[in-house]
């Protein structure tokens, strides 16, 4: 057994016995989620000088999502690109109707790590309606059992 296999097979039971009320910060977010998604902000900035540089940043709503799976420890310690090509929600939503709580968490944790490597990637499924659902599927799971 890998050694890293011990502690993702605890965070995986942890966060599957957890009461709803844990994940509240994200289920706070949903009225932001759910309404329409400002234009994404400039990655290339003008500086005083004239130069140009590159700058990513988030909408307030990503980073107050970005910062609330973490708080809540959302972000999972899984293969999450695996997980994103086993399950492409990404590219098929309505996956994400049969999702348990797990799944739902693996999701986020695709998309939560996937945008540090890909900017927008938050955003560009805030405008989907992406982010959305899956925190309003999460809401409709109950802990697992």
């Amino acid at each position: 057994m890998h050694p890293g296999d011990d502690r993702l097979a605890e965070a995986l039971q942890r966060m599957a016995q957890l009461p709803l009320a844990h994940f509240q910060p994200l289920f706070d977010l949903l009225p932001a989620l759910q309404a329409p998604a400002p234009q994404a902000p400039d990655v290339l900035r003008h500086e005083a000088d004239g130069s140009l540089t590159y700058a990513p940043e988030h909408a307030d709503t990503v980073t107050r999502l970005i910062d609330a799976c973490y708080e809540v420890g959302v972000v999972l310690p899984i293969d999450w690109p695996a997980f994103r090509d086993q399950h492409p929600f990404h590219e098929r939503p309505q996956l994400i109707d049969g999702f348990d709580r797990l799944q739902c968490l693996s999701a986020l944790t695709a998309l939560v790590r996937g945008d540090r490597f890909s900017d927008g990637l938050l955003h560009n499924h805030w405008q989907q309606g992406t982010l959305a659902h899956l925190v309003q599927r999460l809401q409709a799971v109950g802990p697992a059992h």
